[in-house]
């Protein structure tokens, strides 16, 4: 992930424990204009319109529709060192084991 030509600020939360696990991202761009915390996750909207920043305002929509139908949550808030700060839980993996019949390739 790159955020305008340096790399955003990862963090992995939660490793070893049990329940939702939550991940952070921190990044030091130009951040969240106020009052648009929530819709940043809508359908085409564009926070920076006016700034010339390039964008559908497709890419938080679909983040958001993949953490919930894994059964997560996905917040926006204002990063204390300047820009945004994005935070999703996951649910634990849980370890299956799918056997699949395998058939022979017979030939007659």
């Amino acid at each position: 992930m790159r955020t305008q030509g340096r790399a955003a600020h990862r963090d992995r939360l939660g490793a070893g424990r049990r329940g939702p696990r939550p991940v952070e991202i921190t990044d030091n761009g130009i951040g969240i204009p106020a009052g648009q915390h929530e819709a940043i996750f809508n359908n085409f909207h564009r926070a920076h319109r006016s700034g010339g920043y390039a964008g559908t305002g497709l890419g938080l929509a679909i983040c958001k529709r993949i953490v919930e139908r894994h059964g997560g949550s996905i917040v926006a808030t204002d990063n204390p060192g300047g820009g945004s700060r994005f935070a999703f839980t996951l649910p634990a993996a849980t370890r299956r084991v799918v056997h699949h019949p395998v058939k022979a390739n017979v030939r007659s």
